[in-house]
């Protein structure tokens, strides 16, 4: 169940998890995305040790990544282009 359960979680990130500031990266991750994706996986039946296996080992350092790299492309769409 452990690749099942890494999809389910990389899917689950790629619909819910937006781009925040960096002050609020953490704050999002612990208080926002941790215990949602905790519920979400239950329903889906997924235990928690299983999910904690397909984040690498660390849940809310996985989603604190997810969040910071989501704000990463955010910073780059926007970002003013430049003529040489």
């Amino acid at each position: 169940m452990t690749e099942a359960a890494k999809e389910w979680l990389t899917e689950w990130v790629r619909d819910r998890v937006l781009a925040a500031p960096y002050q609020q990266q953490k704050r999002q991750a612990t208080d926002v995305y941790a215990p949602a994706c905790r519920t979400d996986a239950t329903k889906a039946g997924i235990t928690r040790r299983e999910l904690e296996q397909a984040a690498e080992g660390n849940l809310l350092s996985y989603l604190e990544s997810a969040v910071e790299d989501k704000m990463d492309v955010e910073v780059r769409k926007n970002r003013p282009t430049t003529s040489a």
